[in-house]
């Protein structure tokens, strides 16, 4: 079984590296663990099998975790789960073995954990529904907003909410989340990614109330629909000011409102993150 958390993530339940250190605060360690040992790899020899580099898993107070580099952990039943991946066993439960790849899993005799219907996965980006807690922020945001507010229905199993910014005429909804070995979003980030969704009543002009939502140099990547509503990819160019800076935007306008879906890195990945995120926003009421 698979946690969610208060903010709609997904509660670690194995200490795998999921994706290296999201925040300063996810990166201290608990009071009371272990530290963890210097990997010691070896190549299993199982008969039968191809030898593969795998790592024992170690304990940390209750529960056991995977040394860094060996971020797939296989268990009893021969299944592998890759960082992330929203229905990893609890921690207490033993891995018995660590690999470096889902290819060494796989080479391993090990296949890969089915997700649970409710979640999605995208270039490796889980995504699972957010939790009441998430959409009781948008409608308190709403309040203050004057008008009905962007909340998603998915958001990245990893991360959490950063926070829900109000006030009259402007929304902004922000998740940081990591991504998994080889994942472009923020170069050189930690957390690896962020995500906006944004909602801007009325223009939106440099040294306006609503510049923050701008997308300086936009070029059209596409279209799509959300809500119902035609709706547009667009990149901002890099360097520009507000927070779409260098991002890969969903934007669409409805009743006077422009809405934004906003991830850094135009990416493919990026952008499918995007379109699929944006298409399971509902509209929060004040």
């Amino acid at each position: 079984m698979h946690s969610r958390g208060l903010n709609g993530g997904v509660r670690s339940r194995i200490g795998v590296p999921i994706y290296g250190a999201i925040s300063i605060l996810l990166m201290t360690a608990c009071a009371g663990s272990s530290p963890a040992p210097t990997p010691s790899a070896h190549e299993s020899t199982s008969p039968g099998r191809v030898a593969v580099p795998t790592a024992p898993p170690f304990k940390a107070g209750r529960t056991f975790e995977c040394p860094g580099g060996f971020e797939y952990p296989g268990y009893a039943d021969h299944l592998f789960y890759p960082p992330g991946h929203p229905a990893i066993p609890a921690g207490t439960i033993r891995p018995v073995e660590c690999f470096v790849t889902a290819g060494d899993a796989r080479t391993a005799g090990y296949r890969l954990a089915p997700l649970p219907p409710s979640d999605r996965e995208i270039g490796g980006i889980y995504l699972v529904p957010a939790s009441h807690a998430v959409t009781e922020r948008c409608r308190r945001a709403a309040r203050r907003a004057g008008f009905s507010v962007p909340c998603p229905g998915f958001v990245p199993s990893t991360g959490s909410l950063a926070g829900v910014f109000a006030r009259r005429g402007s929304f902004e909804f922000e998740w940081d989340f990591a991504g998994p070995p080889g994942y472009v979003g923020i170069p050189g980030g930690a957390p690896s990614n962020h995500l906006f969704i944004i909602a801007a009543r009325g223009g939106m002009v440099f040294g306006g109330m609503n510049e923050f939502a701008m997308c300086p140099g936009a070029v059209n990547f596409g279209k799509t629909r959300v809500l119902g509503m035609p709706a547009t990819l667009l990149a901002c160019v890099a360097g520009g000011s507000g927070l779409n800076s260098g991002h890969i935007v969903v934007r669409w306008r409805t009743g006077g409102v422009t809405y934004e879906v906003s991830l850094h890195n135009p990416s493919k990945v990026n952008q499918r993150l995007a379109v699929t995120i944006a298409r399971s926003v509902g509209l929060a009421s004040p």
